[in-house]
């Protein structure tokens, strides 16, 4: 077999202010587009490197400034007399060099500030000879409030005071907010870093403390020891009032949760969780962990939702601290796998870092598989690989299934490009390839290739192709031959499987899946492991790879013999069988693993909204799972039932509420089975599904369950906190906001109010989108916008609105007219706005809705370099929309009258 054969040609040139810019051009072979021919990389000049920073600053949390003085051990390459380093929202005040450090110093004879490119040039008389040098810069900043760079996070403390804290986030570019540096992951160096903070607060950094000086003038001034080789992007420090709960690992790595004053009960289980992984993966890499400390802090303002710097590792709070009294069974694992993420991190991303934000899946792809590994070592309880097909996997293959996808290895030219790549491509789908790539290979050489991997590259920087070498010589597999068509071109197959009704032969076909539907001239293709599985299929044959357009399968089946292909799927990709294949699947379903009973569904709602099959057939395959008990299974039903009720928002109310009628027979019975309170006999998954159950039942308009929620939410906001169990709050909140009113809603407000953790404020904001009444929408905007609402969590307030068919145009409409005091507010430093833009506007269903979105952006005047895909991706959605609306609307109808004729649900 051959495979497609992938050319990369990359050239250099240097702009005449000495930045470097390098162009590459990837292609496949016979294939699609793989990745953009347009110029990247704008680099900094390689004149000057640095080896060692010694950063001492001085934060004012009343005036939110802070100073800084630097000293820069360099390595001169070519002589310059023009010194390029990052600097954003930095002001320097002086600068000067020297050959050493006590040598006499050259001060600069002018300072010249690219803002567009935030760069800072220094300029020196005369050039700064080959050989070691010294840069000194004393500069000032800003601790802003964009959640970016070194940024203040508001607090209240147990007095009731409102308060701030310093704290930082350098990734993906915005260390150089904070000091003047060569910000690019590449350029590694040493880091000493001082703070001088005032007396009473704590200073916490990437290492430990080696002196802590009073002084005398309520400050102390605390150093930290050098660090490791590393990335400006893992620097980290925080300055602010915070206790802490430790512990150690067997090899003595000292172990901290850093939370809020009195909170600190609630590290403790992320403390053992973050003990265990740090040991497992100690074992797991065969690499010790090579930091003498570990920090963990919750910070209360937080753009994402966790930061993994070397020894320092930053979480927004919801996603660290756990109260067993209140925090529900969904935020106790989220929280066990987001520590296992972060702290996989300090192997695959600060220990071995990406050459360039083009490998970005090599920190997060890496990271997301190996967190899930982690959690799965601790809690096999919890089933967490049946979770990763509906979170992860199904994640990828929605964003992925999108014209305007990229592909895993994307050529980043600037931070606008940077930012818009955390994204569901380099952390859901290179999750995804790299749990296909070890099912293939096997985990014991999947293992041997990591480890091996890890100590030839650790201290330095890597590319998919280190990787690639390291398990191909473990596996003794051509790795780089199966996965570079997969890294480097975009989007994934969709397989065709059709029986012989003769001869029981089964054969194949694989095309790009597109969620608007098949296109002829795209011929990209991809190596397929078909994964089947079935009476009459042969280890050997299960196994099989197949990179051609048309395949035979290899099997044969018998009379009444059954085929599954992308068994647990495992593999990235979709599956369409005929009708015969089909028909011998169905008494096959009870008996398979709850992912291939996802599989089916996924992948008949997925193929049914392409135009590959039929939306009507998808509805009626749920009929035969009223029964299931699986959590992925049972949510994804859901999911795709709520799809659709929001494709068909503007369709006749009749319509409409057949639709409900059919969910409600669904998801009534399970409702029904769980009930509302925790039983001891519940299984792991009951209690997962628990608060969707209730809330889907209950916003359908189950007569019993409203009833219960009503009463037990009275109950609740008249102080009873046993009224209604953490699991399943959010839920209830949403069904007695769905049949209620504005008084409803300003309970809830209320409510919120009055709390103080965090976790238990985020799940009344989810829950506020499910009104029906414009008046409480309108309330709804303006409480999200409101400084009641942190920054972080206005998407969690919006997105569930602009979802609710009963609000989605009044949504648009807000936006539309408010857009301008968004952009500033969510623009920098963030990917806020662009996750705001695809919760808004991709949700419609018409091609006149996505001109209208095309037509404002287009002519808003704003800036929108670092949401352009966001843009892109969220017009897609709606061609997409309208298309399945168009496919699908009558033959849904039908059924749904049909249905309900023939009593097929009730």
């Amino acid at each position: 077999t051959v495979m497609p054969k992938i050319t990369t040609t990359t050239s250099t040139r240097i702009a005449p202010d000495g930045t470097v810019t390098t162009d590459t051009e990837t292609s496949v072979e016979g294939a699609g587009p793989v990745a953009a021919a347009e110029p990247t990389r704008t680099l900094l000049p390689k004149d000057v490197k640095p080896l060692r920073y010694d950063v001492a600053l001085t934060p004012d949390l009343e005036k939110f400034t802070f100073t800084g003085i630097e000293t820069i051990d360099v390595e001169v390459a070519t002589a310059t007399s023009r010194v390029i380093l990052h600097a954003n929202d930095i002001r320097i005040n002086s600068a000067k060099w020297a050959a050493t450090a006590d040598g006499a110093m050259t001060p600069t004879t002018s300072i010249e500030y690219d803002e567009k490119n935030e760069t800072v040039t220094l300029v020196f008389s005369a050039p700064l000879p080959v050989g070691a040098a010294v840069l000194s810069i004393d500069f000032v900043g800003f601790l802003n409030d964009k959640m970016a760079g070194f940024y203040r996070s508001q607090y209240t403390n147990a007095a009731g005071e409102k308060k701030h804290a310093a704290v930082t986030q350098f990734e993906a570019t915005d260390a150089r907010r904070a000091f003047p540096c060569w910000d690019e992951p590449a350029v590694k160096a040493r880091f000493d870093v001082t703070l001088t903070v005032p007396k009473e607060l704590v200073a916490l950094g990437n290492m430990p403390v080696v002196s802590d000086k009073s002084n005398g003038d309520g400050t102390r001034t605390v150093r930290f020891d050098t660090t490791p080789i590393m990335s400006t992007y893992l620097v980290a420090f925080v300055v602010g009032e915070f206790e802490k709960v430790s512990g150690a690992t067997k090899d003595g790595v000292d172990v901290s949760v850093w939370t809020p004053i009195g909170e600190k009960a609630e590290g403790e289980f992320p403390l053992q969780c973050a003990i265990k992984t740090l040991e497992y993966f100690t074992d797991f890499f065969a690499q010790p962990y090579p930091l003498p400390k570990m920090d963990m802090i919750a910070i209360a303002d937080f753009a994402a939702g966790a930061m993994e710097n070397w020894g320092l590792v930053t979480y927004r709070s919801t996603y660290l601290l756990y109260n067993p009294e209140r925090t529900s069974l969904q935020s106790k694992t989220l929280i066990a796998y987001v520590v296992c993420h972060e702290l996989a991190h300090q192997w695959f991303g600060n220990l071995v870092t990406m050459e360039w934000w083009t490998h970005l899946w090599l920190n997060e792809g890496f990271a997301t598989w190996v967190g899930w590994l982690a959690v799965d070592h601790m809690f096999p309880e919890w089933r967490i690989w049946d979770r990763f097909v509906g979170e992860e996997l199904e994640r990828a293959l929605d964003l992925d299934s999108l014209r305007s996808s990229h592909p895993i290895e994307v050529e980043c030219k600037n931070s606008a490009d940077v930012n818009e790549i955390f994204d569901a491509i380099s952390y859901s789908k290179g999750a995804s390839l790299i749990r296909m790539l070890a099912d293939i290979i096997g985990i014991e050489s999947f293992q041997k290739g990591l480890q091996a991997y890890i100590q030839s590259h650790k201290f330095g920087n890597a590319e998919s192709t280190h990787l690639w070498a390291a398990l191909s010589k473990a596996s003794g597999r051509d790795v780089s031959g199966l996965m570079s068509v997969w890294t480097k071109q975009t989007g994934y197959p969709v397989v065709s499987l059709t029986l012989d009704a003769a001869t029981g032969a089964v054969s194949g076909s694989q095309q790009r899946f597109l969620a608007t539907g098949a296109d002829k001239a795209d011929k990209s293709l991809w190596p397929v492991p078909l994964g089947m599985s079935g009476p009459s299929v042969s280890a050997e044959t299960a196994a099989s790879i197949v990179d051609t357009a048309s395949f035979s399968t290899g099997v044969v089946l018998g009379p009444k013999d059954h085929l599954k292909a992308n068994s647990f799927m495992n593999g990235v990709y979709r599956v369409i069988y005929d009708e015969a294949l089909v028909a011998r699947l169905g008494p096959a379903t009870a008996g398979m693993d709850c992912r291939d009973r996802y599989a089916l569904v996924s992948d008949a709602f997925a193929c049914a909204a392409a135009g590959y099959g039929d939306t009507a057939s998808a509805l009626s395959l749920l009929l035969s799972f009223t029964g299931e008990t699986a959590e992925n299974v049972t949510l994804l039903m859901s999911h795709k039932v709520g799809d659709l009720q929001s494709l068909l928002f503007a369709e006749p109310e009749g319509t409409q509420k057949s639709l409900s009628r059919y969910a409600l027979a669904l998801f009534g019975p399970m409702a029904a089975r769980v009930g509302l309170d925790p039983s001891p006999n519940d299984s792991h998954s009951d209690a997962m599904l628990r608060s969707m159950l209730i809330g889907r039942a209950g916003k359908l308009g189950d007569e019993a369950v409203v009833a219960e929620c009503k009463t037990r939410f009275a109950k609740f906001i008249g102080g009873d906190d046993k009224a209604v169990h953490p699991d399943i709050r959010g839920a209830v909140y949403g069904v007695v906001l769905k049949h209620g009113g504005k008084a409803e809603f300003d309970a809830l407000v209320a409510h919120y109010d009055r709390l103080e953790a965090q976790d238990e404020k985020v799940a009344v904001l989810r829950s506020l989108g499910a009104s029906l009444l414009p008046e409480v929408h309108q309330a709804v905007l303006d409480f999200a916008m409101s400084d009641k609402v942190r920054s972080q969590d206005v998407v969690s307030v919006i997105a569930p609105l602009a979802a609710n068919p009963a609000a989605k145009q009044f949504v648009w409409d807000w936006f539309k007219a408010n857009y301008k005091t968004i952009h500033a507010r969510f623009y920098a430093g963030s990917f806020l706005l662009g996750r705001l833009i695809s919760n808004v506007c991709g949700g419609f269903a018409t091609d006149e809705a996505a001109a209208e979105v095309t037509k404002f952006f287009d002519d808003c005047g704003l800036e929108r370099d670092a949401v352009k895909r966001a843009i892109e991706q969220s017009v897609e959605s709606v061609k997409a929309n309208a298309r399945w609306l168009q496919s699908c609307r009558e033959s849904v109808t039908a059924f749904l009258e049909r249905g309900e004729k023939e009593k097929l649900w009730e």
